[in-house]
């Protein structure tokens, strides 16, 4: 994975094989990075806490479990 820093206080993380996007850490989060479920061999194995930049999301995606739902991040 190659890390950079894509804007002040943020690094992200990137496939080197590809250039997909794994992850994302942001400075005023500490110790907290946030992984890209899609980039994972078996999606099943990390736990789930919430959904976050739903604003983003296509309108035709539906969410339909229990977890906390936040247009942007957990704050």
């Amino acid at each position: 994975m190659h890390l950079h820093e894509s804007s002040p206080g943020v690094t992200r993380g990137h496939c080197g094989d590809c250039g997909s996007t794994i992850s994302y850490e942001n400075s005023k989060r500490p110790g907290e990075i946030d992984i890209t479920l899609n980039t994972h061999d078996d999606p099943s194995g990390p736990v789930l806490r919430a959904h976050i930049w739903t604003e983003d999301k296509p309108r035709w995606l539906l969410i339909g479990d229990d977890l906390p739902v936040y247009e942007k991040n957990i704050t």
